[in-house]
């Protein structure tokens, strides 16, 4: 699980490709990497600890061997490196599918238009990519665990090798960094970037202090992903519906994107898929249950309740061509 053996080349500071090399093997190797920083400090030493024991469990689950097959659409987990430079941190170091090369693009920059001669999904890829990302967010839940950084730039389309286009109907969940189980403690992830405030629920936004006793849950998961639905079905960047600086107020946000999936979906997607990313934008999957699961059962009953309303709900096109 640790092996503190490998040693990464080139790459930037942050996540992404980066070569690797394996002493062992006397080999190098292209791998996805996403980092973990943590605090060592004599005063609050279990912090450490406990970030070691999140890791391990996280890793548990990435490396698990039938993850791939159950519907759990992510890259194969090789390991952990321990870094001491330039600061104390943990590298996820993930292999890139066997069958394709390191030429990839997140979702985000797919939809941004980043090569102008880009093909554009057609509308059964768009299906197919929905439901993939619905079913890997529904198995991630289903073993107790929030993913907790759910939007476009988290997504992976690796191109193929051969006809060099992206594989649109198999995207990659990564971003990791901040997953944990569900019954751990909770901790919001504040950086104050709109790019990233506008996939977060308004009760996840700004300073900690802004939101005591309020635990991350699964239909903030659920929310984040419904942002991301709401771009794959107008295959057009979130940031760019609206002026978003001019609303301050995030429950503000909230209702606009609301009403971006009533209004403009039903032409793009249809009245079903449109229900199920209105379903997880409004907390609405499991009708009894709008606030956060208070126990196992409620939990099994909003998970249920995706896989139907919101998995069925993409599953509807990806027979279309």
């Amino acid at each position: 699980m640790f092996d503190n053996g490998l040693a990464l080349k080139g790459g930037g500071s942050g996540k992404g490709l980066y070569r690797i090399y394996d002493p062992g093997s006397a080999r190098e190797s292209w791998v996805y990497v996403e980092f973990k920083p943590y605090e060592i400090s004599r005063r609050r030493p279990r912090s450490s600890q406990e970030t070691m024991k999140r890791a391990r469990c996280l890793a548990n689950l990435l490396r698990h061997a039938k993850a791939a097959e159950a519907g759990f659409h992510t890259l194969p987990f090789r390991c952990i490196i321990q870094q001491a430079h330039p600061s104390p941190r943990l590298a996820f170091i993930f292999d890139l599918p066997s069958e394709l090369g390191p030429d990839l693009m997140t979702l985000s920059e797919a939809i941004e238009g980043k090569y102008d001669n880009e093909i554009r999904p057609t509308l059964g890829e768009r299906f197919k990519m929905a439901r993939s990302l619905a079913e890997t967010l529904f198995q991630f839940h289903s073993v107790g665990w929030l993913h907790k950084s759910i939007r476009s730039e988290n997504i992976l389309l690796f191109r193929d090798p051969k006809t060099q286009a992206l594989t649109y109907s198999y995207p990659y969940l990564v971003g990791f960094e901040f997953s944990r189980d569900v019954t751990d403690s909770s901790t919001v992830e504040h950086d104050g970037l709109l790019e990233r405030n506008i996939y977060r629920h308004p009760d996840r936004q700004g300073p900690p202090e802004d939101a005591p006793g309020n635990r991350f849950n699964v239909l903030h998961d659920i929310y984040a992903l419904g942002v991301v639905l709401l771009e794959i079905g107008l295959w057009k960047p979130v940031v760019g519906y609206e002026e978003w600086r001019d609303f301050r107020d995030a429950d503000e946000r909230k209702s606009m994107l609301e009403e971006h999936a009533g209004e403009r979906l039903p032409h793009y997607m249809g009245r079903v898929y449109t229900d199920a990313v209105s379903a997880c934008l409004k907390g609405e999957v499991a009708d009894e249950i709008k606030e956060e699961p208070s126990n196992d059962v409620e939990r099994e009953k909003v998970l249920l309740a995706f896989w139907e309303r919101v998995v069925g709900g993409t599953e509807i096109g990806v027979h279309l061509r």
